[in-house]
C-alpha cells in the first residue's frame, strides 16, 4: 500500500509512513492507483479494477509522491489517492512531483507548489525545473541560478546557462565560457572553458580551444586538453579521439593506447576488441596489442571458455583464440557459441551441435 499523502510505500504491520512519518496515513491504506477510461473520460482504479476516483477528467497522469495530474477544460491540477482535488485545475501546465515540489505554469510564468498545493515559489519565473539531488534550476529575467530544498536562491541569477549537480558540482556559463559551482553557489572552477560536461567519478570532460581533456573536482587539468573528443572513464580508462581514431588514457592522463583505432570496445576479462581498417583484434588493459587486427569480426572474451577465449571470424568462418592470440579452435565453423573441456558448440551447414577434440560432430537434440 502507499501513503496517500507522500506516495511512499507503507510496509505491512507498520504504524507510520516512512516517507512523511504520518501515523494517520497508515490507518487507512490505499492501494496503488492506475488510470482508467470510461466514456471518453478518465479516473483511477486500483489493481483489482475497483474504481477509486470516478472518470470525470479529460485526462490524467500517473501518481508521483502521492499525487497525480488531472486535466479539466485544458487546465491542470492534482488529485490525491482518495480522489480529493488537492490542487485545483487552474494551471496551464504542471510537472510531476519530485522531492515534494512540482513546477506549475500560470499566465506563461513558472512557479513551484508543495504537496499541499501551496505556492512555494510564485509564478513569476521564466523557468523552474524539477529537483535533482536537492537543487532545481531556475531562470529569472533571462539569467539562471538554483533553488535549494527551502526554495531559496543559491546564488543571485547570474548565469546564461546551468546544468544539474553531479559529484556536488554543477556547470555554469557566463560570457560564453563555462565552469563549475559547488552547492553553496561558490565558483570553484572558473568559467574559462568553451564547453564542459557533468562530473562523474570525480572527473569532468572540458573543452578549450577546440580540444578536450578532463578536470578533477579541484579544477586541475589532469588529462591535457589535447583531443578532438573524449568519453567518460570506465574502470579507470577513458576513450580519447584524435582526428578519426580512438585511444585510451588513464585517470592520471597517461596515454595507455595511442589513438590509432577506428573503434575500441569495453574491457571484458581484461581484453577489449579494437578495429583498424575493417579488421579486428584485441588489446589488454595496458593498451598492448595482444591479438593482431587480422580478423573479419570478433566477439568479447568468454569467461567460461578454457583459459578465456574469444570467438573470431576469418573468411566467413568462426573459431576461437586464447589470450595469447593462439587459434585454439580453427576458423572452420559457420558460427560458434561456447568452448569448454575441449568441446566447441558450433553450427555446421545450418545445424547446431558439439564438436569434440577429435572433430566428431554431435547434433543438438
Amino acid at each position: 500500500m502507499i501513503c496517500p499523502r507522500c506516495g511512499k510505500e507503507i510496509l505491512d504491520g507498520s504504524g507510520v509512513c516512512p516517507g512523511c512519518s504520518s501515523e494517520s496515513a497508515s490507518e487507512e491504506r490505499i492501494p496503488q492507483l492506475l488510470p482508467y477510461s470510461e466514456g471518453g473520460r478518465w479516473g483511477f482504479c486500483d489493481q483489482d479494477r475497483r474504481v477509486a476516483v470516478p472518470a470525470v477528467y479529460d485526462h490524467v497522469g500517473l501518481f508521483s509522491e502521492g499525487l497525480a495530474r488531472v486535466w479539466v477544460d485544458g487546465k491542470c491540477g492534482f488529485v490525491d489517492a482518495r480522489g480529493t482535488l488537492v490542487v485545483p485545475a487552474v494551471y496551464v501546465g504542471v510537472g510531476n512531483f519530485h522531492s515534494g515540489f512540482a513546477w506549475v505554469i500560470l499566465n506563461g510564468r513558472y512557479g513551484l507548489i508543495n504537496l499541499d498545493g501551496e505556492l512555494a515559489v510564485p509564478t513569476v519565473c521564466d523557468y523552474v525545473g524539477d529537483f535533482h539531488d536537492g537543487f532545481a534550476q531556475i531562470e529569472l529575467e533571462g539569467k539562471w541560478s538554483f533553488l535549494d530544498m527551502k526554495c531559496t536562491l543559491v546564488t543571485v541569477p547570474t548565469y546564461s546557462a546551468v546544468g544539474d549537480f553531479h559529484d556536488n558540482l554543477a556547470s555554469v556559463e557566463i560570457g560564453g565560457k563555462q565552469g563549475f559551482i559547488n552547492m553553496k553557489g561558490t565558483l570553484v572552477i572558473p568559467t574559462i572553458y568553451d564547453e564542459v560536461r557533468y562530473f562523474e567519478g570525480g572527473l569532468a570532460p572540458v573543452e578549450i580551444n577546440g580540444k578536450w581533456g578532463f578536470v578533477n573536482v579541484e579544477g586541475d587539468l589532469v588529462v591535457a586538453a589535447a583531443f578532438d573528443d573524449v568519453e567518460y572513464f570506465f574502470d579507470g580508462l577513458a576513450l580519447v579521439k584524435s582526428y578519426a581514431s580512438w585511444g585510451l588514457v588513464d585517470t592520471k592522463g597517461a596515454l595507455i593506447a595511442p589513438p590509432v583505432y577506428s573503434e575500441i570496445g569495453d574491457f571484458i576479462y581484461g581484453f577489449a576488441w579494437v578495429r583498424t581498417n575493417d579488421k579486428w583484434g584485441f588489446i589488454d588493459s595496458k593498451g598492448s596489442p595482444v591479438i593482431p587486427t587480422i580478423y573479419d569480426e570478433v566477439r568479447d572474451f568468454e569467461g567460461d571458455c578454457e583459459g578465456d577465449c574469444a570467438p573470431v571470424k576469418m573468411d566467413g568462418k568462426w573459431g576461437y583464440v586464447d589470450t595469447h592470440g593462439a587459434l585454439v579452435v580453427p576458423t572452420a565453423y559457420d558460427d560458434v557459441a561456447g568452448f569448454n573441456n575441449g568441446v566447441v558448440h558450433a553450427e555446421i551447414d545450418g545445424r547446431w551441435g558439439r564438436v569434440d577434440s577429435n572433430g566428431a560432430f554431435n547434433q543438438d537434440a
